[in-house]
């Protein structure tokens, strides 16, 4: 539930952040700092402890690579929230 509540809050930043990216909502600074610390705050280690070993034989929309690729998708997580970081700050 938590992983899901997580990826839900980011999936609605992203929807506010590429609305005001392709011109369709007004650019706000503040709107693109408070989204992006809130995908920075779902990043790294607070998102990857919500995928926990053997936690892929519950039901869930995961794909089973997160866990065969655990390197690669811990490296991602923490790249996301670097890249959210600059976001903020570049806002």
């Amino acid at each position: 539930k938590e992983r899901m509540d997580g990826m839900g809050v980011m999936k609605e930043s992203m929807k506010v952040l590429t609305a005001m990216m392709q011109g369709q909502t007004p650019y706000d600074a503040e709107v693109i700092r408070e989204e992006a610390n809130k995908i920075a705050a779902l990043s790294g280690e607070a998102m990857t402890k919500l995928f926990p070993e053997g936690s892929n034989d519950k039901p869930s929309e995961a794909k089973s690579e997160v866990w065969s690729n655990w390197e690669e998708f811990t490296s991602l997580a923490e790249q996301l929230g670097g890249l959210a970081e600059g976001l903020a700050l570049a806002a």
